[in-house]
């Protein structure tokens, strides 16, 4: 007996239904491309004929490991902060914040006023960050 066919997504419900979550945000046609050609190479590897939830999902997966992977922790400690406040601070180093524009880990809107957020495939990253930063927190409240 064959296996039923899964149902093909078009590219709109794919987007809106990764993982339950609103609708990915793209910072740029580049990383829509990215995460099409990613999820293509999966259904090619799998050998299927389209690409599925699982396809797309692995393709996100993979996108955010590749744009976490190069940021440390200086970057990290920014990026927590421009989620909480919206906004770069003026003590933020210049260089850095252009780097984190330049490489698309911080996004810039513009609509009515200019205010920041971070990359939305940064999002797991950044609770990772907390997560950590909390432990760390507690260990050494702890060892006073």
């Amino acid at each position: 007996m064959t296996e039923p066919a899964k149902k093909a997504l078009s590219l709109d419900e794919a987007i809106g239904s990764l993982e339950g979550k609103k609708p990915l945000v793209y910072d740029s046609p580049h990383t829509l491309l990215d995460l099409v050609g990613q999820a293509t190479v999966t259904a090619t590897t799998n050998k299927l004929t389209q690409i599925d939830m699982g396809g797309m999902q692995e393709a996100v997966a993979e996108l955010r490991i590749t744009k976490s992977r190069p940021l440390t922790g200086k970057y990290w400690a920014m990026l927590d902060d421009v989620a909480r406040n919206k906004n770069f601070n003026i003590g933020h180093d210049d260089e850095i914040r252009m780097q984190m524009l330049q490489g698309l880990y911080a996004l810039e809107y513009i609509n009515g006023e200019v205010w920041y957020n971070i990359n939305p495939l940064l999002e797991n990253g950044l609770k990772s960050y907390r997560e950590t930063m909390a432990n760390e927190k507690k260990r050494l409240a702890d060892n006073d």
